[in-house]
């Protein structure tokens, strides 16, 4: 009828998912998965609360909430996991002051499954268990405060790896606009167009701050360089843009709060901010120098001097984040030519023994990357044209 992956004390079932080795299990140790609707249910057994404390149980212990049944298969599941307890355990169906029921989880009530054991009059405040007795089985009136065994449901974190290969398009976490799910590890790959790059921006963005958090990674897969990491109630976010033409966004929650989560909206772009500087030299900085740059600066620059001249930069100061941020130089007219220097650190402060560095044709291309974390002075640099002997 159906299957479940069976984590839980004491109890068999067989068993149809596989998980691989290495990967995220779709629940928490000791709930049981069911892959028909991609849910998580956990029995207590031999522990007991009242109808409040048991929904607290379910809340803290790795998120979710008193079961709510909201199908035939639901009801199987549950039924299956209790059928052995002499006690009758609770659910999440409850009805307020006035009899209207509802569910804890916020789910509506539409799947109706009461004992016919003796009737139920929905007009006051009640708390409701599960009778698994035949043929009286269905949802029966306890007292609130019996203490009782109970099943928690949460939605499974079985969040595959999605790709996104258009000039554009929308992303947005698990549920939205409605409340992600707990304990998620979401990965999202972003791939345009080769010699393009990519713009990404928040338009919606909350989520359980320092708990739930959103990473974004300069690259093909979360090894690659880390742009940011968002988390809280964020507006205004400026747009993201990579230096490639891959980006990957990491999304994880814990197993308590949930919010709205995010919407964001990425495009393929050509060549961003490109500053072109021509001439025998000049001088150049960071951006805001001798103040700190911003965060999340993705600046282009290209050089081009005459012909049969090649081009010195002499650094008089460089300081910036270790790694993260980080000037690229090109030796060439665009960044798919050979790298001169990847220059990131404390390397020229104060101008003692200054960085030099020349290129071999007449045109440079430079980039200049800054992530969301750490702001530094930046650098400084002069550049000559020299002319090559003939």
């Amino acid at each position: 009828m159906f299957s479940l992956l069976l984590v839980l004390f004491g109890i068999s079932a067989i068993s149809s998912y596989n998980i691989d080795i290495g990967q995220r299990q779709p629940c928490p140790s000791g709930w049981v998965y069911t892959n028909y609707t991609e849910q998580c249910f956990y029995f207590s057994g031999k522990i007991t609360a009242s109808q409040y404390s048991a929904s607290l149980n379910c809340q803290n212990y790795e998120g979710g909430n008193l079961v709510s049944i909201l199908s035939q298969n639901d009801y199987d599941i549950v039924y299956n996991m209790t059928k052995d307890s002499i006690y009758t355990p609770w659910i999440g169906l409850q009805t307020d002051e006035y009899g209207i029921p509802t569910w804890i989880d916020g789910y509506s009530y539409n799947f109706t499954k009461f004992s016919n054991i003796s009737k139920v009059t929905l007009d006051h405040k009640q708390c409701f268990g599960l009778r698994t007795l035949q043929p009286s089985d269905g949802y029966i009136s306890l007292n609130c405060n019996y203490a009782q065994p109970f099943v928690c449901k949460q939605h499974a974190s079985n969040c595959p790896s999605t790709y996104y290969n258009g000039t554009s398009g929308d992303i947005v976490s698990s549920n939205y606009p409605n409340n992600y799910y707990n304990n998620l590890n979401c990965i999202y790959h972003i791939n345009v167009t080769k010699n393009y790059h990519i713009s990404f921006k928040f338009l919606h963005f909350d989520v359980e701050n320092n708990y739930d958090y959103v990473e974004i990674y300069d690259g093909p897969d979360i090894n690659s360089n880390l742009i940011g990491n968002f988390t809280g109630n964020i507006t205004n976010v400026n747009a993201i843009k990579s230096s490639g033409n891959t980006l990957t966004i990491r999304f994880k929650t814990d197993n308590i709060v949930s919010k709205r989560g995010w919407y964001a909206h990425y495009s393929r772009v050509d060549q961003i901010n490109v500053i072109e500087l021509s001439g025998p030299g000049g001088r150049l900085t960071s951006p805001n120098f001798p103040e700190n740059y911003d965060y999340l600066i993705s600046q282009y620059y290209k050089f081009s001097t005459p012909n049969n001249t090649v081009v010195r930069f002499t650094f008089n100061t460089f300081l910036t984040e270790p790694i993260n941020d980080y000037l690229t130089i090109y030796d060439g007219p665009t960044d798919r030519f050979p790298i001169i220097a990847n220059i990131s650190g404390e390397l020229v402060n104060p101008p003692t023994n200054p960085l030099v560095y020349r290129s071999s044709t007449n045109n440079v291309y430079m980039f200049f990357y800054t992530n969301l974390f750490i702001e530094y002075k930046g650098w400084d640099l002069t550049w000559h044209t020299e002319y090559i002997q003939l």
